[in-house]
C-alpha cells in the first residue's frame, strides 16, 4: 500500500490539515503466477485501513504538494506546484479497505481429453475511496494534475500554464471483488484466454473556470482491453462542467460458458479432476505476505 501526502506553502499562507487512521496488522497478498507462459494475476494486496483527510489553505506565496494513495488497484496521483501568487484550497480523503474477512478462492479443472486447464480466482477485498477538492489560485502560474483508477479504468485532468484556476472535483471510487480466469494449453504453453473482471465504479465530477491549457482523458476496460477512451484538450480561457461515471459488474462465466468450453469438450461431460491433476502450489521463498507460485509443470501426466 502507497500513501503519501506532502503539503508545502510559504509567505502568508495559513494551513490546517487533520488526518485520523485507524489501521490495524491485518495484510492479505498474493499473486498467482503461470510460469511457461508468464501469465500472473500481478501482486494484489489489502490490509484494515482507514484514513479521514482534512486540509484547509489560503493565503498568498508559493505551493508544491503530491499525493498518493494505490490500495489494490484503486489509486490516487495529485501533483500541484504554483508560483507566487493568491491561493484558497479545501480538500477531504476519505479511505476504507478490508483485510479481515475477506475472501480468496480459486480452482483448476483439466478439460477432459485435452491438455487444456482452466484457472479461477476470485478474490472479495473492498476498498472504497473519496475525494473532494475545491480550489481558487490567481497570480504567476500554476500547474495542476490529477488522475484516479479504479482496476483499471482511469480519469483524469490537467491544468497547466494557468494565472487564473477555479476548480471543484468530487471523485468516488469502490472496488468489491475481481475476478480472473486464465485458459491455457499445457503441451504448449499458450493461453487460449485471459480475463480479468472486477465490479468496480468510478463518479467523477469538475466544474472549472480556468485560462491556459487543460487536458482531460478517460479510458474503461473490458477483461484487458481498452472499451471505451475519450480525451478532450482545452488551450484559452474555459468554463468546464464534467462529469464520468464508470461501472462494472464483474460477471463470472461458468466453465460451460468460456472460450475453452465452447471449442474443446461437451459440458455435460464435465467432472471434478482426481487429486493428481491439482499442480504444485507453494509459498514463494521470495515474498512475504502470502504469496503462493503454481508450478503448472509438476502436474501427474499419467492417465491422460
Amino acid at each position: 500500500m502507497s500513501l503519501r501526502h506532502c503539503l508545502l506553502c510559504t509567505a502568508l499562507l495559513v494551513a490546517l490539515l487533520v488526518l485520523l487512521s485507524d489501521m490495524a496488522l491485518s495484510w492479505r497478498s498474493m499473486e498467482i503466477v503461470e510460469h511457461d507462459t508468464g501469465w500472473t494475476t500481478g501482486r494484489r494486496f489489502t490490509m484494515n485501513l482507514s484514513v479521514d483527510l482534512y486540509g484547509y489553505a489560503v493565503g498568498s506565496g508559493d505551493h508544491s504538494r503530491y499525493t498518493e494513495i494505490d490500495m489494490n488497484h484503486v489509486s490516487m496521483h495529485e501533483r500541484i506546484s504554483s508560483k507566487k501568487g493568491k491561493m484558497e484550497s479545501e480538500e477531504r480523503i476519505s479511505l476504507e479497505a478490508a483485510g479481515d474477512n475477506v475472501n480468496t478462492t480459486s480452482s483448476l479443472i483439466k478439460i477432459p481429453g485435452t491438455q487444456n486447464y482452466v484457472l479461477s480466482v476470485n478474490e472479495i477485498w473492498p476498498v472504497s475511496l473519496t475525494a473532494s477538492r475545491m480550489m481558487d489560485y490567481r497570480g504567476a502560474g500554476i500547474s495542476d494534475r490529477e488522475a484516479f483508477g479504479n482496476n483499471p479504468d482511469y480519469v483524469g485532468t490537467s491544468y497547466l500554464y494557468t494565472e487564473d484556476l477555479r476548480k471543484e472535483r468530487v471523485c468516488g471510487m469502490d472496488l468489491r471483488s475481481a475476478w480472473f480466469q486464465l485458459a491455457m494449453n499445457d503441451s504448449t504453453n499458450t493461453v487460449i484466454s485471459d480475463l480479468f473482471r472486477p465490479t468496480k465504479d468510478i463518479y467523477y465530477t469538475i466544474k472549472s473556470h480556468s485560462t491556459g491549457l487543460v487536458h482531460q482523458r478517460y479510458k474503461q476496460y473490458s477483461d484487458k482491453a481498452p472499451a471505451i477512451e475519450g480525451f478532450d484538450s482545452y488551450l484559452g480561457s474555459f468554463d468546464i462542467r464534467s462529469t464520468i461515471e464508470m461501472r462494472a459488474k464483474g460477471k463470472r462465466l461458468a466453465l460451460e460458458e468460456s472460450y475453452v468450453g465452447k471449442n474443446t469438450y461437451d459440458a455435460v461431460a464435465v467432472e471434478e479432476p482426481p487429486p493428481e491433476w491439482i499442480p504444485c502450489c507453494m509459498p514463494d521463498p521470495l515474498y512475504d505476505g502470502g504469496r503462493y507460485s503454481c508450478l503448472w509443470s509438476c502436474s501427474v501426466r499419467g492417465g491422460e
